[in-house]
């Protein structure tokens, strides 16, 4: 007797099977290859709950790289950003050195050009104190020689009779000095 599995002839392939002599054994076949089918479908059961497990844990460790990728990313974001805030505070330190040095030298030149001029003034103060000295002393022996011009005009005769007196002195003395040689 063949088993029929088909749902219409189901309960006459049972009842065929119950007068047949083999009827034990075919039911101990049948119940095997139930417990068979029912393994398969159980292994089937975990195969497919095992791919969901896979599935998922794939899915877990692409979310995990895309996390580490994404960290990763992040940190070489946070270094490259550091690294230019630390290049713009180095450059504003520079240029606030580079400020300080051009300030300092502007505050060097006005200082020496303040020198210069200070210099310059006083140079031109003994100058011009040289220049009114100068001008005083002229004005003074100007005066001196035309007070003395004044006093010898005025003194005129007096200088001519003093010249006669020294002329009659020197040759008295000439006479005498001829007449005691003599």
């Amino acid at each position: 007797a063949v088993v029929s599995t088909q749902s219409g002839h189901y309960g006459r392939d049972m009842r065929e099977l119950e007068k047949s002599k083999h009827a034990k054994d075919a039911l101990a076949v049948t119940l095997q290859q139930e417990e068979t089918r029912k393994k398969e479908a159980e292994a089937h059961m975990k195969q497919y709950e095992l791919s969901i497990t896979q599935e998922e844990t794939n899915k877990i460790r692409v979310i995990e790289e895309e996390r580490r990728n994404t960290l990763k990313e992040q940190q070489r974001y946070n270094q490259q950003n550091e690294q230019y805030k630390d290049r713009l505070t180095r450059k504003r330190h520079d240029d606030q050195l580079e400020q300080n040095r051009m300030n300092n030298e502007e505050i060097l030149r006005r200082q020496e050009e303040s020198v210069k001029k200070q210099e310059l003034m006083r140079r031109e103060t003994v100058e011009y104190q040289e220049k009114l000295r100068h001008e005083n002393e002229m004005k003074r022996v100007a005066a001196e020689v035309k007070a003395k011009g004044k006093m010898e005009r005025e003194n005129h005769d007096l200088i001519k009779e003093k010249i006669k007196l020294e002329q009659k002195r020197k040759k008295y003395r000439l006479r005498l000095c001829v007449d005691t040689t003599a």
